[in-house]
Formats: structure tokens, C-alpha cells, sequence
């Protein structure tokens, strides 16, 4: 799943998914704006069969991120 993750996040930002790590800005060190983190959260919620909820979830982190898909599988 972590790995799953990662290799969308590599994606969407031309890094090397190994290079990923738990700690790293989603937005100040993947340069992802605001629209690449919705992109990548409706693709987690179609892969993952999650839900992202709209209020209350703060997704800043890539640990966040594996965090809140991990809660919901």
C-alpha cells in the first residue's frame, strides 16, 4: 500500500518513488499545488476504495497521507 502510494506520488511529481519518504511537504518539497494533491487523493480513493472527507482531514505529509488510507482500509 505504502509503496502504491509513493509510486502515484512519483508520478505526479517526476521523482524517484524510492526517494519518497514519510516526512517530506506534499506541498513545499513534492512542489505539488492544490490540484495535483486532489488529483492524487481521487486516485488513492478509486485504487483504495477509501473516502477523502471534504472538512476536518489534514493531509500535509506524505505520513498523513499513508495515515489516513491506512485508518480506512
Amino acid at each position: 500500500m505504502i509503496q502504491v502510494i509513493k509510486k502515484l506520488l512519483g508520478e505526479y511529481t517526476g521523482v524517484d518513488y524510492w526517494t519518497i519518504h514519510g516526512d517530506m511537504h506534499l506541498e513545499d518539497d513534492l512542489m505539488l499545488d492544490e490540484n495535483d494533491v486532489y488529483d492524487i487523493l481521487n486516485d488513492i480513493e478509486e485504487y483504495f476504495g477509501v473516502q477523502f472527507e471534504e472538512e476536518g482531514t489534514e493531509i500535509i505529509y506524505v505520513e498523513d497521507l499513508i495515515a489516513y488510507v491506512k485508518k480506512e482500509l
